[in-house]
């Protein structure tokens, strides 16, 4: 590994550091490699971060973000667990997933250890920059989005478009109270006006004054 490689990664740590994430550098096969465990809305999850150089002379920093099908990296459910005919779903349920909802990067199994894996790669021309690594920690969340889909395919039985149109209900459902409470947020408050308040309780002050309009 160059030296420029090293410093890349420790670049990247520093970001990592800036954003409060705990975090470690530890050496691997493809090189130093940036370990980060995160906590999301349905499970525990861990994220790899490490540079390619591909054979055209690109550098990329590759992620994987990636948990057993439990959901819970600190209380895994290996694959080998789950009933074939589950795994074939879940399959499925990965490819509609890349196919209709991602704009980046892809969901799969990984072959070597079974674990749901979301991976991405972002070619860089520089050392990588806060705002940066802050997107790609953006983008490890597509995990954690998608796994109540994950879950209840492998353990709960439900086949990949069951899940998956469950999925898209959940959103539209959680589009609609977000633009509620946007308009309700934008909406002017209903404050009286102390000239017309008590209005029909008021007492008749006689007939206006007359004034010729020229």
């Amino acid at each position: 590994m160059t030296m420029d490689d090293r410093t890349t990664m420790q670049a990247v740590g520093a970001c990592l550091d800036s954003l409060g994430l705990r975090h470690e550098i530890a050496e691997s096969d493809t090189g130093d490699t940036a370990r980060v465990r995160f906590t999301g809305h349905n499970g525990r999850f861990r994220m790899m971060m490490w540079l390619d150089h591909g054979v055209d002379g690109q550098t990329s920093l590759i992620a994987r973000a990636y948990a057993p099908v439990s959901g819970d990296a600190t209380k895994p459910v290996h694959i080998l667990a789950v009933a074939p005919a589950r795994v074939a779903e879940l399959y499925v349920l990965l490819n509609l997933i890349n196919a209709k909802h991602l704009r980046a990067g892809a969901f799969y199994l990984d072959p070597a250890d079974g674990d749901v894996t979301f991976g991405w790669s972002i070619p860089i021309t520089e050392v990588p920059a806060v705002g940066l690594i802050d997107q790609v920690i953006a983008m490890a969340h597509a995990l954690d989005h998608h796994f109540p889909d994950v879950r209840a395919v492998a353990l709960e039985g439900r086949t990949a478009y069951e899940a998956f149109e469950a999925h898209l209900a959940r959103d539209e459902a959680e589009l609609a109270r977000a633009e509620a409470e946007a308009e309700s947020a934008e909406a002017p408050a209903d404050v009286p006006d102390p000239e017309l308040d008590d209005w029909d309780d008021a007492e008749d002050e006689g007939p206006l004054p007359f004034r010729r309009v020229v």
